[in-house]
């Protein structure tokens, strides 16, 4: 997996360089919002000067589409580690160079910081009921490296701190009806928080836990195990875990799944092989049923390689 990595890091450090001479209203690409199915992605290159760019972007389909990705929104220059989308379409990410969360108006082609004074702000959620973006604050400045879990209110912009010293590292969230999912990168366990009392609680031990999903119709909770690369699952209620995926490749580092209730499968990544460059690898979005089982492969691209996070609009 890494060579094929630094294969494609190569190419694409030649060819995305102007991340800072792009206008605003230059990097939406689109104003539709009848998609899908998005994906955010974002790749860094160091140069012989010392400086870094970044090719980063939105991508999404169409219902029914899912051979087919348009890039809608051009971030190049943000060095993206986790997004989220609003049932309007409009785009949320992180930017480890800024420190920040920034928002992007679909409609209005027009972007906005709605939080900044970070460490890394390493993971976000959209909880739409409340009017907040939930985030992970990943410290690095203090010898014992932890992750801070908070929010902003959207309306005011104002952020508050929840809680403290209960993540060992950084993480991804996921929300579901009223509950924030917590996956603790380092931490080898997964947390669930209450979002109108904040009561927290521990669903699930695991490796190296990343990206969560939650399957409606079966009532489980699916994530990713980079440590194991694997795809496991458990019931909402932490009974009846399963192994849904176990991967021949070691290097697989299944990091970006999504359960897709309405196609009733659970859609994720996984390296396939770039066809015309030998044995070098690209990432591909495949399908499984809930048991993991009638595998498909949708659609093979070099942006896949590097994505951050699977998402469906609501």
């Amino acid at each position: 997996m890494l060579r094929w990595k630094i294969v494609l890091w190569v190419l694409l450090s030649l060819v995305y360089s102007y991340g800072d001479t792009i206008s605003q209203k230059e990097r939406f690409l689109t104003s539709d919002t009848s998609y899908h199915l998005y994906y955010c992605s974002s790749i860094g290159a160091s140069h012989m000067d010392g400086s870094e760019t970044y090719d980063s972007g939105f991508y999404a389909s169409h219902q029914g589409r899912l051979n087919h990705f348009d890039k809608v929104l051009d971030l190049s220059g943000y060095a993206i580690d986790d997004c989220t989308i609003d049932h309007q379409g409009n785009l949320y990410w992180t930017d480890r160079i800024q420190k920040a969360i920034f928002k992007a108006d679909i409609q209005q082609k027009h972007i906005i910081k709605i939080a900044s004074g970070f460490d890394i702000p390493f993971g976000i959620a959209l909880d739409e009921k409340h009017d907040r973006l939930y985030w992970i604050n990943w410290l690095q400045k203090s010898s014992h490296k932890s992750g801070v879990i908070g929010y902003t209110d959207l309306a005011t912009q104002k952020s508050t701190i929840v809680f403290q010293n209960r993540l060992r590292s950084g993480g991804k969230l996921t929300i579901y009806d009223d509950l924030l999912y917590i996956s603790d990168l380092f931490g080898k366990k997964i947390l669930k928080m209450d979002t109108n009392n904040h009561m927290l609680h521990t669903v699930a031990i695991s490796k190296q836990p990343e990206q969560t999903t939650v399957a409606r119709k079966y009532q489980r909770l699916i994530w990713c195990d980079i440590a194991m690369d694997a795809i496991i699952s458990i019931g909402l209620n932490g009974y009846d875990r399963h192994l849904v995926i176990n991967f021949k490749d070691i290097f697989a580092n299944p990091i970006a799944l999504i359960f897709d209730n309405e196609l009733d499968k659970l859609l994720f990544i996984e390296p396939v092989a770039n066809k015309g460059f030998g044995s070098t690898k690209i990432g591909g979005l495949h399908s499984v049923d809930i048991e993991g089982m009638h595998k498909k492969l949708f659609y093979s691209h070099p942006s896949l390689t590097y994505i951050k996070k699977l998402m469906i609009r609501k």
